[in-house]
């Protein structure tokens, strides 16, 4: 069912707003993290998980974090702000466990 959520995305992108859709599609994300986190941990089980080193941008997680929490401020008339200070770098390398997608 997850797959078909996030697959159907480029359907509904046209209908329906962006606003809308993004932490719809984030939240499919973190799921789909959780359900690889449970497999990781499965692998660690058995001793076949093999870590590795990936890159992520800090200012897109924040981005994401805030999109999460978006909607739910705009209802209570609230506003999120993001302020990152130029000293952070654009791009982290840090080890993590390879996962599954199936998107």
């Amino acid at each position: 069912m997850l797959r078909s959520l996030v697959g159907s995305e480029m359907c509904i992108r046209d209908r329906v707003k962006s606003e809308v859709i993004q932490p719809i599609l984030n939240n499919s994300y973190l799921l789909l993290s959780m359900i690889n986190d449970i497999i990781d941990y499965s692998r660690i089980k058995r001793n076949t998980l093999r870590p590795c080193f990936r890159e992520f941008d800090p200012r897109e997680m924040i981005r994401e974090v805030i999109q999460l929490f978006e909607i739910q401020a705009k209802k209570k008339k609230l506003t999120l702000e993001m302020i990152v200070d130029n000293s952070i770098p654009v791009s982290y390398t840090h080890l993590t466990l390879p996962t599954i997608y199936s998107v």
